[in-house]
């Protein structure tokens, strides 16, 4: 039986390799549609996308309180517990899909009316429903048995199955849109393709584990649900605010651009979630054995390792997302994407959010869901009320601005609930890993930026050449001062990784 930290090498090595082709492909499909279809029908399918999202709110409440609740019977290896857990979960979903199917067909129906765009009526409610199509066999059909593999460590298996998915995805849309086809053969094309990922995830769940269907109904994964479902809400409304508000107050056009800057951007969070994804159930393990000094000391680590992180990653994001977005969207004129205030802003509001990873990782997986669900619903508030103020003023940046406000706001919070109530140390450890991870983000900008004006970036080629020497800059800032100030945690951090590897081999 592999150990958690084997399992977690595994999760991490698996799941590398799906970001990595995520976010090619999700560079590829973006220009493509750009370059055939324009800005109009790019921003609309990512407003789509990211109203049919609200619905999932329905669905990660379970899914918290359902992975919660599996960490004590998989713990047991009590597979009678788990098919009682897991057959309840599957019931309420039955019933969520439901759900989601309405809420298609009325936003078929008002989406065109509601967002200032050039696209007739009739083939943007289509656009909803073939998109809303491809939504509902991602997030419902399989999401139950995506609970169970990311309770149980094996988020690899869904991974390498959506990896596959990714890549038949892309290269079935890029290939319609070289023939000609319009966009809703390609967008119809991509909701097949999604609709065999939960069917194959099914197959392997239902050998893997022996679900017996024969075993009552198990609620205790639901019972937990409406704290939990309280912080999806508002994880949720944070998450879409800025585009929805953007399709609101302004042209479809700014969607568009506001997508174009968070392709980079969502791809760094993608790149973290990398090594981050399989660690709150490693945590909830630690919790359900009562093995705090171990969850303590781990999490000292994941703090460190996520500075060093967003250190190195979003100070040289800081230096080339602009010139990036030039080179991405030439030849695309329609409306104008080079918009840097912005991009530094949004750039600093998702740094902030990454800083907080591990402290909502721990919380979560000590089931602490309804005592910070208020934090969860302020965030929400601040960052709607800033956002649409914001944004009626001066336009794009208030979105980011706003964004920015409201994960200040909540990373506060969680860094000083977690010392106080689930850890219990001291409060100036956040502050001074907060303080040396900002410190490196300047130094690393004020370096860099000089010997960026050496470089005309004009070129793919020059552009990874300016982000090979930003990159330098920033490994070398961040290791020195580890030394200086981290020097414990660093050979720790190092320590660790080295058995992870041992393990693996044996």
């Amino acid at each position: 039986m592999k150990s958690r930290g084997q399992k977690a090498l595994i999760n991490t090595a698996v799941l590398g390799i799906y970001q990595a082709v995520y976010f090619v492909c999700g560079l590829i499909l973006p220009r493509y549609l750009l370059l055939h279809f324009g800005s109009d029908y790019n921003g609309v399918v990512s407003s789509v996308n990211q109203f049919l999202s609200f619905i999932t709110i329905l669905q990660v409440g379970i899914a918290g309180s359902t992975r919660f609740a599996l960490y004590r019977v998989l713990a047991d290896n009590d597979i009678k517990g788990v098919s009682g857990i897991i057959r309840a979960t599957e019931k309420y979903m039955r019933k969520v899909g439901l759900v989601l199917l309405a809420y298609i067909g009325i936003l078929s129906f008002i989406y065109p009316y509601i967002s200032s765009t050039s696209i007739p009526a009739f083939e943007a409610g289509l656009l909803v429903v073939i998109v809303g199509a491809s939504s509902f066999s991602q997030y419902f059909f399989g999401i139950t048995y995506q609970i169970l593999l990311t309770a149980d460590q094996r988020q690899y298996v869904y991974h390498i199955i959506a990896t596959v998915a990714t890549v038949l995805n892309t290269v079935i849309a890029v290939i319609l849109m070289k023939n000609g086809q319009n966009i809703f053969i390609v967008k119809l094309g991509s909701a097949i393709i999604y609709v065999l990922v939960p069917i194959v995830l099914s197959l392997y769940v239902r050998r893997k584990y022996k679900i017996d269907r024969s075993v009552p109904v198990d609620k205790t994964g639901l019972k937990g649900r409406w704290d939990v479902m309280w912080h999806s809400v508002a994880n949720i409304v944070h998450n879409n605010t800025d585009l929805v508000v953007l399709t609101v107050l302004t042209d479809i056009k700014m969607v568009s651009v506001y997508t174009v800057y968070h392709l980079v951007i969502n791809g760094l969070y993608k790149i973290l979630s990398i090594f981050t994804s399989s660690l709150e159930a490693a945590f909830g393990n630690m919790f359900a054995k009562k093995e705090t000094k171990t969850a303590y000391r781990n999490l000292e680590m994941y703090e460190f390792f996520m500075c060093c992180f967003v250190s190195v990653v979003f100070s040289v994001s800081l230096v080339l997302i602009v010139p990036f977005v030039k080179l991405y969207t030439s030849n695309v004129t329609d409306v104008n994407y080079i918009e840097p205030v912005f991009a530094a802003v949004a750039v600093i509001a998702q740094m902030v959010m990454c800083i907080r990873q591990p402290y909502l990782t721990v919380v979560q997986a000590s089931g602490h869901y309804k005592q910070t669900k208020n934090g969860a619903l302020a965030e929400a508030g601040v960052n709607i009320v800033l956002s649409v103020i914001l944004t009626w003023r001066i336009g794009l940046v208030g979105v980011a601005v706003g964004t920015l406000v409201a994960n200040l706001f909540r990373t506060v919070q969680y860094a000083v609930y977690l010392s106080k109530n689930v850890v219990n140390r001291p409060l100036h450890k956040p502050v001074l890993m907060m303080l040396w991870t900002a410190a490196n983000v300047l130094v690393v900008w004020f370096v860099s930026k000089p010997l960026m004006a050496l470089i005309t970036i004009d070129s793919w080629m020059n552009w990874v050449l300016a982000g090979g020497i930003c990159c330098a800059v920033a490994v070398l800032v961040t290791l020195l001062t580890s030394l200086v100030c981290c020097r414990k945690k660093l050979w720790f951090l190092l320590g660790i990784i080295k058995k992870l590897f041992v393990k693996l081999k044996h």
